[in-house]
């Protein structure tokens, strides 16, 4: 894996850059938290299996993690979300049980793609950071960990997902222009 992180093209001018690591630099507790939590399952194998995740053993960042379902379709793969943690949905909405398209913008949707299909493409884990582009939050740093599941070690078909978002603005300003 290359050490370069991977500076993703702006699909239009109004998004901010995304970062995509593969050597999975973290800075956040929760996201963290879920990078452990997806190493100690894979063990010696290249990714663990979607049955080796139990949300019940991740009480202390389930509010921060998300499964994503990766289902090959005859244009290539289609993605849902199985599970998204209290404080992903307060960011996002009520998003669990949908399709990226069914709640995400076609230019986010590509970005949000692009990141599933490195992680096939690598099988193995990355870390996302970059400033919040859904719904135009751009106050809002954001750090992620996508690490793949696969049941036969060979196919993925599920990715972990652990989120983090905080603000840089100082206390007071509002993110509200006057």
């Amino acid at each position: 894996m290359s050490s370069q992180p991977d500076w993703a093209p702006r699909p239009t001018d109004h998004l901010p850059p995304m970062r995509i690591d593969h050597e999975v630099a973290l800075t956040q507790v929760m996201t963290t938290k879920a990078y452990d939590y997806w190493r100690a399952r894979r063990g010696s194998r290249i990714m663990p299996a979607r049955k080796d995740i139990n949300p019940r053993d991740m009480r202390e960042f389930v509010a921060s993690a998300g499964l994503i379902e990766a289902r090959p379709t005859a244009d290539g793969y289609e993605y849902q979300v199985r599970l998204a943690g209290t404080r992903i949905e307060e960011i996002m909405g009520p998003i669990t049980g949908k399709l990226f398209s069914e709640f995400l913008p076609p230019e986010i949707e590509a970005r949000w793609r692009r990141v599933c299909e490195e992680v096939r493409r690598s099988r193995g884990p990355v870390s996302i950071t970059g400033r919040m582009a859904f719904q135009a939050r751009h106050w809002l740093k954001t750090e992620a960990f996508v690490g793949p599941l696969g049941e036969d070690g060979q196919e993925i078909t599920m990715f972990l997902l652990g989120a983090a978002t905080w603000t840089d603005l100082p206390e007071g300003k509002s993110t509200v222009p006057a």
